[in-house]
């Protein structure tokens, strides 16, 4: 008698995992594949969610970097005053003006250096989803090794 469905028909038990209706598989072979199916996914999880952190810092170091430039532009904007009469005003604006813009440098070396902690938090980041992608490809190809092995 010939499947009604064709040679190549796919059988969903429960809905989850495939089973071809021309090969049976014993109960115990469905929990393996689920046991393999879990551990791919679990892998594969944590490098996505290792990419979405760097992901993340990397976005804040544009957002870091815009606020550094917003420094720059806000420094190269302040003048220096001139006295005509050689009154003592100017000096005290002058005065001012330095203290701000040693304001405006300090706050600028900060922010440089958290974008220096941050940019090697990312690289560190970038390492560990690299160092995890390898290991989720070994770990998969060593699933496949046994997938094949045992539905061969």
């Amino acid at each position: 008698m010939s499947n009604p469905f064709g040679d190549s028909a796919i059988y969903f038990i429960n809905n989850t995992l495939p089973v071809d209706p021309l090969r049976p598989l014993g109960t115990a072979d469905y929990t393996a594949t689920s046991i393999l199916n879990r551990i791919y996914a679990t892998v594969n999880n944590m490098v996505n969610t290792m990419q979405n952190v760097t992901a993340a810092e990397t976005g804040r170091t544009q957002l870091l970097t815009t606020w550094q430039t917003a420094y720059t532009v806000k420094m190269n904007q302040l003048h220096t005053f001139t006295s005509v009469d050689g009154s003592s005003d100017t000096s005290d604006l002058n005065s001012l003006n330095t203290k701000y813009l040693q304001n405006l440098q300090n706050r600028q070396s900060v922010l440089n250096n958290t974008l220096k902690a941050l940019q090697s938090n990312i690289d560190q980041s970038n390492s560990a989803v690299n160092t995890q992608s390898t290991q989720g490809t070994s770990i998969i190809q060593t699933l496949s090794t046994l997938l094949s092995s045992t539905f061969s």
